[in-house]
């Protein structure tokens, strides 16, 4: 005779003991944990590789500035087709090509002073005079020109005057901007330097119609010309 009571009976044991085993098998667990580890390591992952490259790119631009001031230091007179140069110099140490141009502000000064101290009076009566300045690309500090009073008299002497290079670049994340809001970062830098090779080093934009006063000014922009990308400066 068909026992009813007895088939359910076993149904029920063999359900237990399936809910029991499945709870207690482990298999694929470890493949569970993965899939929810894994997206937040990958994005540790690639911050930090974004990190590295963005300590770079600011450490690149150290060298950039630093180049520049460098080089302009080196000449008693710096010309237009030098400052071209200097620019292209400063995109190749910040490994950038002519798309990302744009994202880079150069600014070269040249100090000199032409009334020093006199201690014999109660007011300072020091005065500056720039002997150079050229521009290029995006505003640095809010489109403020570098202040000489705030260089140093034991370096911006009576006898000797200073280069000054500043640099800002807008840094644009690499590889995680299209899955992780990293941020992009403005870097600046700005760099001192005592001439080289005279007392004072000077610009000369060859306007010879301009007064002495007006030939030391240097505009310069990055812009295709004959199929090419190239910097222009020009008198500003």
């Amino acid at each position: 005779m068909f026992d009813i009571k007895s088939k359910l009976s076993g149904v029920k044991t063999r359900a237990k003991d399936f809910l029991v085993t499945t709870a207690l098998d482990q298999r694929g667990v470890a493949a569970v944990e993965f899939a929810f580890i894994a997206p937040i390591m990958l994005i540790f992952y690639f911050g930090m590789v974004e990190i590295s490259l963005a300590v770079e790119a600011d450490r690149n631009l150290s060298h950039a500035a630093s180049l520049v001031g460098d080089l302009t230091a080196q000449d008693e007179v710096v010309t237009i087709g030098m400052i071209e140069n200097y620019i292209y110099g400063a995109m190749a140490v910040l490994d950038i090509d002519a798309d990302e141009a744009d994202n880079i502000g150069l600014e070269l000064y040249a100090f000199e002073v032409t009334t020093p101290d006199d201690p014999n009076t109660a007011t300072d009566e020091r005065v500056i005079a720039e002997t150079g300045y050229a521009k290029y690309g995006k505003a640095i500090d809010g489109g403020t020109k570098f202040d000489p009073s705030t260089i140093k008299d034991e370096i911006l002497t009576d006898t000797s005057g200073v280069v000054v290079a500043r640099m800002t670049y807008d840094y644009t994340a690499k590889i995680t901007s299209s899955f992780v809001k990293v941020g992009n970062k403005t870097f600046e830098e700005t760099f001192m330097l005592k001439p080289r090779r005279s007392a004072v080093v000077r610009f000369d934009n060859e306007n010879g119609n301009a007064d002495e006063t007006q030939r030391y000014n240097i505009n310069c922009t990055f812009e295709t010309k004959d199929d090419a990308n190239t910097a222009n400066c020009s008198p500003a």
